[in-house]
């Protein structure tokens, strides 16, 4: 009876637990930006970390080249549980190993950047015409930087090249 049990449990739960656990994706940092363009597009740099730090800096524009001083300003702060576990839900959606960009920064668009660090992995992305598996994650951001209710902040943010 024991060796039926042993093989019965062997069968059915070895399986899930040797391939039905999910990957763990090792985040560090992700750091965004999104130019502006010909018209109100909002100039968008940001730096999210693993320990939920959040720190970002817009321009909101009001109208072709006229930005909106009080609504444009450094912030820095946290995101909430629930915002950094969608963020990751996010990330962890994406294939980064193989994901590819178009070198393509011609036209009246934002070019956005996305530079990933993970899992002693860097994998930087720079287009105006990202892939469509990246849309959720950058209507995220930006909709975070336009919308968020964060400490402004009156100091220098570094944020990489």
């Amino acid at each position: 009876m024991l060796l039926k049990t042993l093989l019965f449990a062997s069968f059915f739960y070895l399986p899930f637990a040797v391939f039905g656990q999910a990957k763990v994706f090792d985040f560090h940092k992700l750091r965004f930006s999104s130019s502006t363009c010909n018209g109100t597009c909002p100039s968008i740099s940001m730096n999210i970390y693993a320990d939920k730090k959040i720190e970002f800096s817009r321009i909101i524009y009001k109208s072709k080249g006229r930005a909106d001083t009080s609504l444009s300003h450094n912030f820095k702060g946290q995101l909430e549980e629930s915002e950094f576990n969608y963020f990751i839900k996010l990330i962890n959606q994406i294939n980064w190993d193989t994901l590819t960009v178009a070198n393509l920064d011609c036209c009246d668009a934002p070019i956005i950047t996305i530079a990933l660090s993970y899992a002693h992995e860097y994998r930087l992305y720079k287009s105006m015409q990202m892939p469509g598996s990246l849309n959720t994650l950058i209507r995220y951001l930006t909709n975070i930087a336009v919308t968020a209710r964060l400490p402004i902040f009156h100091g220098k943010i570094y944020f990489e090249e």
